[in-house]
């Protein structure tokens, strides 16, 4: 057991002390600010903002201590090709306060902060700390962690050593189960109209081909994923969206559709299904529910598990919606046009309610690459060097990679080739496992 010392013990202390100690280093320790409890104590020790002698000490900055939400000026440097951040003035463990740059990164602080959004009112990648210095591909707060638990182990080599293995989750998101099948006689025609309008006759001619069975609807490439999923031995998630009213936004198939019950049905006998919260559930509780009640009665399970449609995150109101209706798992935290750690880690973990002050038992899990955050890179050899760095820092940090591809994007109009990107993923996965 270790025995931490604070002069002040807080939520936000006593969250990123959990996270670093019991979640990733699974390690036993108490937190106390009893001073003469923490000279007196005979074990192993780690001091936080006042140094002792022949401890461990790691200098303390305020963020940990408040209760408010600020902008914070963050000083950084590099060891070696990790920058680190919020630098200690004082020779202590690490040269720099990990845990506040943990619980700054792992509980999205910036995102709270007024910012440009975009016209979804989303958080702009621009906008994020490690995107502007060019280390999103970097999970820096896992790199942290590891060289903690370096530094702690030379002041305590007996420590105990737990590793963590690569992992790999495969995810889909359901936004239109068909393309031309299961719309309707008026969304038909007005589908014929736009073909016309722009000349486009071939899709005409695909369409009327799908409507009459002579070919298998461009979106329905379920039979394709499933039997990569049977090849790499994979389990899934399928996060459907089931808005009841068609809109802008939300355009899946209708939910009373037969033929879409029975997909979901289906891919539920080997995989989990989550909910693929609607645009325009974000702002409706009453929507989001029975968004939940339909999947719940159709599947005969409870949903604890979902994506938010478009990535729309909006802290903490999204996720207070999804504790409120019982999801117990979000895997939104990633960005819609840009691969990478938005949270610095390639690891799950509990969402901190800054507003409230007070950690939830809501489980994040980091999105780290989908096929929207690969298109603006043109060239198909340099998006899979580019997913393989991202794969490889994974694999070196013994994280979890999650993909998220939609089952649209595996149709031959798609505007890049993500079948082979997608199966050079799974192999190159498959060989760092089997390796």
């Amino acid at each position: 057991m270790i025995l931490i010392y604070s002069q002040k013990i807080t939520e936000r202390l006593t969250y990123i002390v959990q996270h670093i100690f019991g979640e990733r280093l699974q390690w036993k320790f108490q937190i106390t600010s009893d001073y003469q409890e923490f000279i007196d104590f005979r074990g192993k020790k780690l001091s936080y903002g006042i140094p002792f002698e022949n401890c461990p000490y790691i200098e303390s900055k305020n963020l940990l201590f408040e209760t408010d939400i600020h902008y914070q000026n963050i000083d950084y440097e590099y060891i070696d090709s990790t920058p680190i951040c919020f630098l200690s003035s004082e020779n202590d463990l690490l040269g720099f306060d990990i845990f506040t740059a943990c619980f700054y990164f792992l509980t999205r602080y910036e995102e709270y902060l007024p910012t440009e959004k975009d016209a979804l009112n989303r958080f702009l990648p621009h906008n994020a700390w490690n995107v502007q210095h060019h280390c999103v591909d970097k999970a820096i707060v896992d790199r942290w962690i590891l060289l903690f638990k370096e530094k702690m182990l030379s002041f305590y080599p007996s420590l105990p050593i737990v590793k963590h293995q690569f992992s790999f989750l495969p995810t889909y998101d359901i936004d239109i189960a068909f393309c031309y099948q299961n719309k309707g006689l008026f969304l038909t025609f007005v589908g014929i109209i736009k073909h016309l309008l722009t000349s486009k006759f071939h899709l005409i001619y695909e369409r009327l081909l799908v409507l009459f069975r002579k070919k298998n609807d461009p979106y329905n490439s379920f039979d394709y994923i499933i039997s990569l999923h049977k090849k790499y031995n994979l389990k899934s998630i399928f996060f459907f969206l089931v808005a009841n009213n068609r809109n802008k936004y939300d355009k899946n198939i209708s939910i009373k559709n037969i033929e879409f019950q029975n997909i979901i049905t289906n891919l539920h006998q080997q995989n989990t299904i989550g909910l693929h919260a609607s645009f325009s559930s974000n702002n409706n509780l009453s929507i989001l529910k029975k968004e939940i009640d339909f999947l719940q009665n159709l599947i005969q399970q409870p949903i604890t598990a979902n994506r938010q449609h478009y990535l729309i995150l909006s802290f903490p109101n999204t996720y207070r919606s999804l504790i409120k209706y019982d999801i117990t798992d979000d895997y939104t935290m990633g960005y819609v046009s840009q691969s990478g750690f938005r949270a610095g880690t390639c690891n799950s973990f509990y969402f901190f309610d800054l507003q409230n002050n007070k950690a939830t038992s809501l489980k994040i899990h980091p999105l780290i690459l989908m096929e929207n955050g690969l298109r603006e890179i043109k060239d198909t050899n340099k998006i899979i060097k580019y997913v393989e760095l991202l794969i490889d820092e994974i694999y070196n940090l013994n994280g979890e990679c999650i993909t998220l591809f939609h089952n649209s994007s595996f149709n031959e109009y798609a505007d890049n080739n993500w079948k082979q990107i997608y199966e050079h993923i799974l192999d190159y996965i498959n060989n760092k496992i089997n390796s």
